[in-house]
């Protein structure tokens, strides 16, 4: 990988149709709820005044750098970016070419660290602002800024089960979250 910075992504769907070889791979970014007079832009050390609307932010990394080794670390940082009323961890996705996980791992829950290159392009592909020709190209051209992270996707699986099983915990305890249930009986006489 040429740079240092790199994003986890996690494999969530793959397509394999004729005109469209892609995976959809998902990410979770840092996103602010409300604007805020508080936040600085700089240019070239020159304070702008603005009003700053709309944020995002890339998760990268745990808390202390390099890469998630256990579940806790997600969740650590997740509990201490939604600290701030005026922040929220969202899971969003962007569109990988199916080649660049050649002689690779590739299904449903796998994790690859990106670069910030391979990022920019797809998020532009995402968002219509380059063509799938260009984009595919421009892909084949990184494809040694992406790879495949066991750990991370041991780590996020078994993060993703505890969340699935701790909300199962709360829906049982809280009578409110719970559906009714209708027994359906069978009317017909013998």
């Amino acid at each position: 990988m040429k740079e240092l910075t790199t994003i986890p992504v996690i494999v969530d769907d793959i397509k394999r149709m004729d005109e469209f070889q892609m995976t959809r791979c998902s990410y979770y970014s840092i996103e602010a709820e409300t604007t805020s007079s508080n936040w600085i832009v700089e240019l070239e050390n020159r304070k702008i005044p603005h009003y700053l609307f709309g944020l995002q932010g890339l998760l990268t990394n745990p808390i202390g750098g390099g890469e998630f080794q256990n579940p806790g670390q997600i969740t650590s940082i997740i509990e201490q970016i939604e600290f701030d009323d005026s922040l929220i961890v969202d899971i969003n996705d962007i569109w990988l070419p199916n080649n660049l996980f050649d002689d690779r791992p590739h299904k449903r829950g796998d994790v690859y660290r990106i670069s910030l290159g391979v990022y920019s392009i797809a998020h532009k592909y995402r968002y219509n602002q380059i063509s799938a020709d260009r984009y595919i190209s421009s892909c084949i051209e990184l494809k040694n800024e992406i790879r495949y992270s066991q750990m991370e996707s041991e780590t996020f699986a078994e993060w993703a089960k505890s969340q699935v099983e701790e909300a199962k915990m709360v829906y049982k305890k809280n009578k409110k979250y719970q559906l009714d249930y209708i027994e359906k009986r069978n009317n017909k006489k013998p």
